[in-house]
């Protein structure tokens, strides 16, 4: 029998290194550096361009004129954090949206 599966974590990293991968869960530290476990996803918000506190720079100004932020909000160690994702428009930030509410 076929065993679906799906991630159980977003991790994130300072550096990647190509060579050797065998990036886990066990990247994630105890203070909760280095991913979130997508069991802690409690809301996702989208919001335009417009509506964004961090201002972009003038080099990606042209390339994300019609950006969309994506905020996955989530729990850890009962307290509440958020990652941000700067999608190059709303098409994109659907997706997103789409495939987190998914897994």
């Amino acid at each position: 029998a076929e065993v679906a599966q799906c991630p159980k974590a977003l991790l994130w990293l300072k550096k990647f290194n190509g060579k050797g991968g065998g990036y886990s869960l066990a990247n994630i530290d105890k203070s909760g550096h280095g991913g979130m476990l997508l069991v802690d996803l409690k809301d996702i918000h989208v919001s335009p361009n417009q509506d964004m506190e961090s201002p972009i720079g003038k080099k990606l100004a042209d390339k994300f004129k019609d950006s969309v932020l994506v905020a996955l909000e989530y729990q850890f160690n009962g307290e509440k954090r958020r990652i941000e994702f700067r999608c190059r428009d709303n098409d994109e930030a659907q997706f997103l949206c789409t495939c987190m509410r998914v897994i």
